[in-house]
């Protein structure tokens, strides 16, 4: 009859996982700064190559993490790398990385997308540290500046709703 106990409590290999958590985080990110990391050939103009970095602060959009509506409750660096450009503009077409630090951890994120364009961007969720080790996911950013937006990467003030919705395992 033991045996039979043993049996029970033996658990099966190989089982799919079905435990993983949702969540969603909504955070209003302000630009602090921004600069270029790599300058190519022709310098001070917009080129193949050219890497820039932005840095912002991430404010809560609602309580959450034990922290009220409006708090401080992280950062996220971004860097953007120009791999094309359209001929006789200034758009520009590259991968752009994204690491963001919350309570408890980093999410990071990533995407191919244009140095202008209208609205928001959608970035995938790659992984973690902390408390999103092995996230997976979306994060989606608005511009709160409303209506028809055109700008380039990461203006000093800009603001964006950045809403993170994830899975973790």
């Amino acid at each position: 009859m033991s045996l039979g106990l043993l049996l029970l409590t033996v658990p099966a290999h190989g089982a799919p996982r079905t435990n993983t958590k949702a969540m969603t985080i909504r955070v209003v990110s302000v630009t602090l700064g921004t600069k270029i990391i790599v300058d190519k050939a022709p310098k001070g103009s917009l080129s193949v190559g050219d890497t820039f970095w932005a840095k912002s602060n991430l404010r809560n959009e609602h309580a959450q993490f034990g922290k009220p509506k409006g708090a401080l409750v992280g950062n996220e660096v971004a860097i953007y790398a120009v791999e094309s450009l359209a001929i006789g503009t200034t758009l520009a077409i590259g991968t752009i990385k994204m690491t963001t630090s919350l309570p408890g951890g980093t999410i990071r994120s990533s995407d191919r997308r244009s140095s202008e364009g209208w609205g928001g961007t959608e970035s995938q969720v790659t992984g973690g540290t902390g408390v999103f080790a092995g996230a997976r996911g979306t994060v989606a950013s608005e511009p709160l500046t409303g209506g028809f937006v055109t700008r380039s990467f990461g203006h000093l003030g800009d603001r964006d709703r950045k809403v993170y919705r994830i899975k973790l395992p």
